[in-house]
Formats: C-alpha cells, sequence, structure tokens
C-alpha cells in the first residue's frame, strides 16, 4: 500500500509589496534563457490546450410580466425599464402636449393633407405667458396631443384617420398613440409604490412544469439589473417550448489589465498596478485577490456564447477540444456551489440560470423636474416631506424658496401658538408603521403641496422601514431610449436616493415673542 501525497511550495517574502517580482528585472540575454529554465517555461507538459469548445444552451423566454393583479405578455422588444418605471397616470401638462403633438405630425410627414387637418386640434388659449408665448411659437406645429388621443380614445384609430381625410394614417397614429400612452403612464398598470417609494412587479418563464417567477419588490429606479430580482418556483401557468442551441467557438485565454503575459519575457498590458495595492498583513482581502490576478489568471480560458435577450439561459454542456485532438465533456462542474454572482435565487430549480433582462444599456436622461425630500424631524417627532423642485405649468422644474418671511415687528409682547414650518415643508406623522400626511393646526399655517409626487396629499403615506435615518430623496426625471426594433421609448421615471440627514423645521410651539 503506498500513500501519494502532494505539497505546494510558496516562497515567503519579507517585503510588503510584490513590485520586485513585477519588475523583473533582466540581466543579459543568457540570463533570461536561464530564469525561463528555473521557472520551468521550456519544460514541455504531457498535457493539451484548449483550440475548440462546442457549447449546448437552452433558454426559456420570460414571456409575461405582473403589475399589481395584472399579467399581460412582456415585449420584449422594449426596454423593460419602458415598461414598468412609467410614474401612474397623470394630467399631461402642455409642454408635454405639445412635444407629443409634434411628434406626431413629425410621423405624418409624408402625408399633407392629414398634417393640415390637425390644426382643427390646437390648444386652447392660455392666460400663463411662457405657456402662450410657446404656442405662438409653434405657429401651426401646435397641436395639442390629449385632444387627439381623446378622439382615438373614443372613435378608434381607423374612425380618426378617415376625420385626417387618409385612412392610410393608420399605422403611424396607432404607433404614435401607444407611445403617448406610455409617455402618458396610461398604457398600463402603474408599478410604483408610493408607501414603499419603490417599484415592484414580477416576470415569470416556464420552465418544463414549473413557473419561474422573478420578484422585483425593492426597485428603487435607475437601470435594472440581476441583482433587483429574488427567483423563486410555481406550477406552471402556460406551456413554452425552450430554444435549444448549440456553437463552437474558439477558446482564448483570459486578458485583463496587468494580467500575467503568456511568457516570462512578454511586457505584460498597462492599466493596472497591483503594486500599488498595498495591504498590511491581515488584509487577505487584497492578498488573495493579486494571488488570483497574478498566479492564476493564465489558467483561465473565454469561450463567448450568444442568448437571446428576455430569457433565462442555461448552459447545459461544453465538449472541449485540446491540442491533442482529445474531448471532454463538462456537464456536472458548470457552476461552482460557492459562486453566487449573478444568481437571482437560492432555490435549486433555479441557481443554473442566468437572467438575462432585457434592461436599458444606455439612456439619455434628462434634468430632474421635481424633488421631494423626506427627513426625519426629532424635536418636532415628525417626518417632513420637503418638496425642492416643483414642475411650472409647461412642465419644467423650478426651485422652490424655502425662505421664510420676514416677521411682523410689533411693539408689545406677543403669544405665537406655533411656529409655522418654511414654505414648501408639509408633516407627516407616524400612524402604526407608516408616516401620513397630517394637517397643522391652525389651518392658516397649512399650505397643499404643488408636485404630483404629493399629488393625492393628505392621504399619502411613507412606510415607516423606507425612510431612514438619513432620509430619503424621491425624484422625477425624463428619460429617453431606443428599442430593440429601432422605436424611441420616452417615459417620466422615478428615483429614490438617500436623503441629505434629518430635517429640522424650526416648527415651535407656544412661544413669546419680544417687542
Amino acid at each position: 500500500m503506498s500513500l501519494v501525497t502532494w505539497n505546494r511550495i510558496e516562497p515567503i517574502i519579507d517585503a510588503e509589496t510584490v513590485d520586485a517580482g513585477l519588475a523583473a528585472p533582466l540581466a543579459d540575454p543568457l540570463w533570461l534563457l536561464g530564469r525561463q529554465w528555473q521557472i520551468g517555461e521550456l519544460t514541455a507538459e504531457d498535457a493539451g490546450s484548449p483550440i475548440g469548445a462546442t457549447i449546448a444552451t437552452t433558454a426559456y423566454p420570460l414571456d409575461r410580466i405582473t403589475i399589481g393583479t395584472e399579467t399581460h405578455p412582456l415585449d420584449a422588444k422594449l426596454p423593460l425599464e419602458a415598461i414598468v418605471e412609467p410614474e401612474p397616470p397623470t394630467a399631461p401638462d402642455l409642454r408635454m402636449r405639445l412635444a407629443a403633438g409634434r411628434d406626431l405630425i413629425a410621423a405624418l410627414a409624408s402625408k399633407p393633407a392629414a398634417i393640415a387637418a390637425l390644426a382643427a386640434f390646437r390648444p386652447a388659449a392660455q392666460t400663463d405667458r411662457n405657456a402662450a408665448a410657446l404656442i405662438r411659437a409653434l405657429g401651426t406645429r401646435a397641436v395639442d396631443a390629449e385632444l387627439v388621443a381623446v378622439q382615438i380614445a373614443q372613435h378608434g384609430v381607423a374612425a380618426f384617420a378617415t376625420t385626417l381625410g387618409d385612412p392610410t394614417v393608420v399605422a403611424p397614429l396607432t404607433a404614435w398613440n401607444a407611445g403617448y400612452q406610455r409617455r402618458t403612464g396610461r398604457a398600463g398598470p402603474s408599478a410604483w409604490n408610493e408607501q414603499a417609494a419603490t417599484y415592484q412587479f414580477s416576470l415569470r418563464a416556464t420552465v418544463g412544469t414549473s413557473d419561474v417567477i422573478l420578484e422585483a419588490n425593492d426597485y428603487r429606479g435607475g437601470t435594472l439589473d440581476w441583482c433587483d430580482f429574488a427567483a423563486t418556483t410555481a406550477a406552471a401557468t402556460a406551456t413554452q417550448a425552450p430554444v435549444k442551441n448549440s456553437v463552437s467557438v474558439l477558446p482564448t485565454p483570459l486578458e485583463f489589465s496587468g494580467g500575467p503575459a503568456r511568457r516570462f519575457f512578454e511586457l505584460e498590458r498597462g492599466g493596472a498596478s497591483y503594486g500599488a495595492l498595498v495591504g498590511t498583513a491581515p488584509d487577505l482581502g487584497t492578498a488573495m485577490l493579486v494571488e488570483v490576478t497574478l498566479v492564476f489568471g493564465g489558467d483561465w480560458f473565454v469561450a463567448p456564447v450568444s442568448l437571446p435577450v428576455g430569457a433565462l439561459g442555461r448552459v447545459d454542456t461544453i465538449v472541449v477540444t485540446d491540442s491533442f485532438g482529445e474531448t471532454t465533456t463538462i456537464s456536472n462542474r458548470l457552476r461552482s456551489p460557492n459562486w453566487r454572482m449573478f444568481e437571482c435565487g437560492s432555490d435549486p430549480a433555479v441557481a443554473d440560470f442566468l437572467a438575462i433582462i432585457p434592461t436599458v444599456s444606455a439612456a439619455l436622461e434628462g434634468p430632474a423636474i421635481e424633488v421631494l425630500a423626506l427627513g426625519r424631524d426629532e424635536t418636532a417627532n415628525a417626518v417632513w416631506a420637503i418638496e425642492d423642485v416643483i414642475c411650472d405649468p409647461l412642465g419644467l422644474p423650478v426651485l422652490v424658496d424655502h425662505a421664510m418671511a420676514p416677521a411682523t415687528p410689533h411693539t408689545t409682547w406677543t403669544y405665537e401658538p406655533l411656529v409655522a414650518p418654511p414654505p414648501g415643508w408639509y408633516p407627516l406623522v407616524r400612524r402604526d408603521n407608516t408616516f401620513v400626511g397630517a394637517a397643522l393646526r391652525p389651518a392658516a399655517l397649512s399650505a397643499s403641496p404643488r408636485g404630483r409626487l404629493l399629488a393625492n396629499w393628505p392621504a399619502v403615506g411613507f412606510l415607516m422601514d423606507h425612510v431612514p435615518g438619513e432620509g430619503l430623496r424621491i425624484e422625477r426625471r425624463w428619460q429617453l431610449a431606443i428599442a430593440a426594433d429601432g422605436t424611441r421609448a420616452l417615459w417620466i421615471t422615478r428615483a429614490d436616493r438617500i436623503g441629505r440627514g434629518s430635517a429640522n423645521s424650526g416648527v415651535l410651539a407656544d412661544q413669546l415673542r419680544s417687542p
């Protein structure tokens, strides 16, 4: 009986950095050859290098989306943000209506008769000076999209096309109306949860006899990613054929900035200096990063494979062909149980899937058109909803002036039952686990919010767990993205961020003012 063991021998150095090893100073060509011989670079190995790989994959389309209690087919051509982020239906402002009307004229550019008929849908006269000036500046291009949308909703696209005198404009009218409904939040139910200040929705795909459900219950706006979802399974509610594919590719060595070169005498690519990662002895994370990149970085190969967007993808098998013509099939070691990156859940039924979400890869984001800050005021035992930015009648952002009006001078001592908060500050008080809108007494101190984030005041509420001590900042802004088929998607998104800290309103009760 024999017992074979292996020991890994590693040098121990006293230096705190790896600069000397990374520099690899040379003496002369003969020394270089000797150095290559010492590290075994000239010794043949009884092993092959991968020269080909055949990768078999399976994809299960994410074909359903649930928002609230409604489930409907998922349009994978549109960015998912354009489907779930549009805010709840609200009355569009004049600027939005005129911009959509301009888009309608552009969609009917080749139909002059239909464009001429749109003159009947000019906006009504405006009392606001800026609004009236905008209508005058647009001239004949001033078309109120809301009036057009009302006609389409009442009579249908075909009947409205007849009203314009050109039945052939049904297709562009249909596309324009769909975009306008998304822009105004009317295309479907809103995923925005006002109390949690987050978006909540789920995606569904059928995998065999089960449905895999990707739930996003705490998406705070911005850009969706795999980490926003948690996967669960349920009984299948539909049948769906998977998309199977097999592709042969050429594996290439993994390369990254500062990574080890294939030969000792090669110069590594710049862009990263691992010698600058100076860590003390207990800094285990830094030591492991340097070891993985410099010692094992050359052991990895990259084999790209394409999977459809808007699906759950899985690699079934990998057949590797080496330089000796031998093949190795990898099927039960495709995923390490200790590697949790890109996982959407711990359920073994979904652990092997990669969620390929149809998200925005690049988008144009406008400035914040409304900003609402939530801050805790321990002195007043309340939470303040502070409107920092609101929209004017044209939908343009306007800063809110929080300056207090100067105090009225008086000649005698004056009793004030309550010192009012600054303009734009609205109180929220705790009721169970929710902060709800409240009114100040006397009623003369109460004012109504002007922004849309508090449009239902005082019937608004924010869950206590979602208003941290640092406060909360909720923003509204326009976002524009290009869909997979080239069409534009335009919507108003909401996003919440960490606030600016506690809020001191200066509210005081039972005050005596000196003359």
